[in-house]
């Protein structure tokens, strides 16, 4: 068997990969046999040589075809492995090349390929990046979160007169006749299109056609922007907040968790800072991986342009795991598995016993290249290569407050550039 790479450019090549008789005649013989003992065929034994022979004849160029082409597979493999190559996308025959597949024929089979270069990766204490510490929530974060539960867990009443925050239930029907139902919040960038506020149940609403352009793609894109729309209210529901009592303080944090407002203000001060912390840790990761993006050079081919981003970080962290020997056990990936389910079942309410998640790493574990092993492989990775960047670059914490971090993250739109 040759094997031969013939380069087009940085970023594309074909492996040639021909295969002589002498090549793949054992292989080819073996399969006939193998065919020919599970076709059950009347009239033959299994290990006939006549029985050998009518499938040859019959299905001899399938049977070639499928056996050259599983050689080629693990020829392809192995030579990247070898030779290093970093390829792109899946690796298929060339349709335009034709092939005769007889089987006293030297066969060449044509694959192209999309190639990245090799590239470096330099980490060093002079990369400054910053990482922030959450110290503090304002005042009127806490306030919109407390509002927030108690909308949760608060009531409706139906009104008979519109109020801002309220909802509107009713048909809407566009210069052509055609309606629909709505349920439409008043919102604050609504109502400076349509006066709706001071509507009652059962009034019709007319609204003039540039308005209507102008909420119709977003709130009604069923229906024609041509024309006037005709809103008719049929029912107006108000949300009743629900008080700051001992009922809301059990049902938001659990039976006996706080015994006052102080306590229950404390809590979710606390819930809101480890809340933006996560957030501060995500702006850290994206950080790390812009300025990693924006500072090593690969070139890719230009099909994949638009998921420059996604496939440089993939090689990017496959590089230094490599480099830096990362790897992730499979009894490590196991136990993330378990834990996943663990987490699923009791959500479910089915009790996590010990048989019904072992049935469900198992059932993951039946193709461990697709699905939740990949998942968890890929996330214990990207975790380990982020430990190590985090190492090697310096890493300069700064203590700052919820609403800084909000700025800060407004700031930070990922600029990656294109080399």
């Amino acid at each position: 068997m040759d094997t031969k790479l013939n380069k087009i450019n940085n970023t594309q090549a074909t492996l040639i990969i021909t295969l002589t008789p002498d090549d793949y005649k054992a292989n080819f013989t073996k399969n006939i046999k193998e065919y020919a003992q599970k076709s059950n065929m009347k009239g033959f034994r299994s290990n006939s040589p006549l029985l050998r022979n009518l499938i040859q004849k019959r299905h001899g160029k399938e049977i070639l075809k499928e056996t050259i082409l599983q050689q080629a597979q693990k020829e392809i493999a192995k030579y990247i492995q070898e030779k290093k190559l970093q390829t792109l996308g899946t690796i298929e025959l060339d349709p335009d090349k034709e092939i005769n597949w007889e089987p006293t024929t030297t066969i060449s089979l044509t694959y192209p390929l999309d190639i990245v270069p090799p590239f470096t990766i330099d980490l060093n204490k002079k990369q400054k990046i910053e990482s922030y510490t959450i110290t503090s929530i304002d005042q009127e974060t806490i306030k919109e979160e407390t509002e927030k539960l108690q909308k949760i867990y608060g009531t409706t009443t139906e009104g008979q007169t519109t109020q801002p925050k309220d909802i509107i239930y009713g048909k809407i029907k566009d210069s052509q006749e055609n309606t629909r139902s709505i349920r439409l919040p008043l919102a604050d960038q609504l109502l400076k299109e349509i006066d709706l506020r001071n509507k009652k149940v059962s009034q019709q609403i007319s609204w003039p056609a540039e308005k209507a352009k102008k909420i119709q793609k977003e709130h009604f894109p069923n229906l024609i922007a041509q024309g006037d729309f005709l809103l008719t209210i049929e029912k107006i529901v108000r949300y009743v907040p629900a008080p700051l009592d001992q009922s809301l303080f059990d049902k938001a944090l659990g039976k006996n968790q706080v015994k006052n407002l102080k306590e229950f203000t404390e809590k979710i001060k606390h819930y809101l800072l480890n809340q933006n912390q996560r957030k501060a840790d995500e702006l850290l990761i994206d950080s790390i991986k812009t300025h990693l993006l924006n500072n090593v050079a690969i070139t890719i081919p230009e099909k994949y342009e638009k998921e420059r981003a996604i496939i440089s970080w993939d090689l990017i962290m496959k590089n230094l795991a490599e480099t830096h020997t990362i790897k992730i056990g499979t009894q490590e990936i196991i136990k993330e598995i378990g834990q996943y389910h663990q987490k699923q079942l009791i959500y479910m309410g089915i009790p996590p016993t010990e048989k019904n998640i072992t049935d469900r790493i198992a059932e993951d574990l039946k193709d461990p290249k697709q699905g939740l092993f990949n998942q968890i492989h890929a996330t214990l990775l990207q975790q380990e290569v982020l430990q190590l960047i985090k190492e090697k670059i310096q890493i300069e914490k700064q203590e700052i407050s919820a609403k800084q971090l909000l700025t800060k993250i407004k700031e930070s739109t990922p600029s990656v550039q294109q080399s």
